[in-house]
């Protein structure tokens, strides 16, 4: 079956019959940012040290140093620096932790650190701790109530900021971003799919169905089944031809192998797209986490997803992308998904049967209608 889950605003029939393109009269889409997506920390502390230098040294403008090494006293301070160059040194202590988990620093980590930091040298002006966990309000208060006291006795400024608040200073620091994370940044096209065939005859209804569908609801779930051989494939890969142009950040293409032994599991097939966007993307074990980062490598991209050969809905419904992306899905069994339309094909009308026949075979010649 065939699943278009597309966001089609921009998309206008052509002047040239049968080919759909954008609309230059269109918004165009506007540059996905890091604090929009579902973007997950790295899951070794020292990597997380390492992505906050350089985003720091980033938004410093002036080089951020790692304070000492493993095993040395760190005073509360994992990096520092002196911002544009100025006199005043800033701080930055790196508090790992299992966002997916839901862990956090607590309070008394909070003012640990901060006690720490007053031992450092030279004295800093301001000091953050950098948590990957998710916001807590109990310890945003603790720092306020940490930072008013320091400031009072003419001490260091402190904040805290995680995970969401580290993704906003990417926001203004693409570049850095981009090299911590490949498929969320500027992102390199991905062209998969096989070239449509060559042959290909008839099935001209069903493709203005489906190119319609897509144009013209701003969520189209179509469905291609059929038995094998029958087309499917090929009606898929020339509708998805037709509609590559509205899709120009990716075009991926993915045997799902439903009808053999060994059909790909969801995680698989999830694996495949976030590679081809990232490949030496480390990929967590958990399924949750997996799909976040599917999620977040297609969010806000303009992409196509050809899933050939599904098994059933339990091997698609993972797989279903943002409404920015198009979806096409094919299989030869029928099953259910919320939304769904199906197209069932069936053989070619006689007349479009000899046309295949005669295209593939020419030297049949008046022998292509015979039974």
């Amino acid at each position: 079956m065939t699943l278009l889950v597309c966001d089609i605003a921009g998309i206008i029939r052509s002047a040239v019959p049968g080919r759909w393109v954008v609309n230059a009269d269109a918004k165009p889409m506007p540059m996905v940012k890091p604090s929009d997506m579902q973007v997950f920390p790295p899951t070794d502390w020292q990597k997380f040290e390492r992505m906050m230098r350089d985003l720091f040294e980033a938004k410093w403008g002036s080089t951020a140093h790692m304070h000492g090494r493993t095993g040395q006293p760190q005073h509360g301070v994992d990096i520092f620096g002196q911002p544009e160059g100025k006199a005043d040194y800033h701080g930055r202590q790196c508090k790992r932790r299992d966002a997916q988990a839901d862990e956090a620093i607590t309070t008394k980590e909070l003012a640990e650190e901060v006690e720490k930091a007053r031992k450092f040298q030279p004295p800093i002006r301001r000091f953050s701790v950098l948590v990957t966990g998710k916001r807590d309000t109990k310890i945003r208060h603790a720092a306020r109530d940490l930072d008013a006291a320091s400031r009072a006795k003419g001490g260091f400024a402190i904040e805290v900021l995680f995970w969401d608040d580290i993704k906003a200073i990417y926001d203004r620091h693409p570049k850095v971003y981009e090299l911590h994370y490949g498929f969320g940044g500027p992102m390199r096209p991905i062209h998969q799919l096989p070239p449509p065939p060559g042959d290909f005859t008839g099935r001209k209804e069903e493709l203005e169905e489906m190119l319609g569908s897509v144009a013209t609801s701003g969520l189209a779930i179509s469905g291609l089944r059929g038995q094998g051989g029958i087309g499917k494939t090929a009606l898929g890969l020339v509708a998805a031809d037709k509609l590559a142009e509205c899709y120009p950040d990716a075009q991926c293409f993915l045997d799902l192998k439903g009808v053999s032994k060994a059909p790909l599991t969801p995680a698989e097939a999830m694996a495949h797209v976030i590679r081809g966007f990232e490949p030496e993307a480390q990929l967590p074990d958990d399924p949750a986490r997996l799909a976040g980062m599917y999620l977040s490598a297609l969010h806000g991209r303009r992409a196509i997803i050809f899933l050939d050969n599904a098994a059933d809905a339990a091997q698609v419904q993972p797989l279903i992308p943002p409404t920015t992306c198009l979806l096409i899905v094919t299989s030869r069994k029928k099953f259910h998904l919320p939304g769904l339309r199906p197209w069932d094909l069936d053989s070619l009308p006689e007349e479009d049967a000899k046309s295949l026949l005669l295209r593939t075979c020419p030297r049949i010649g008046g022998s292509a209608g015979r039974r």
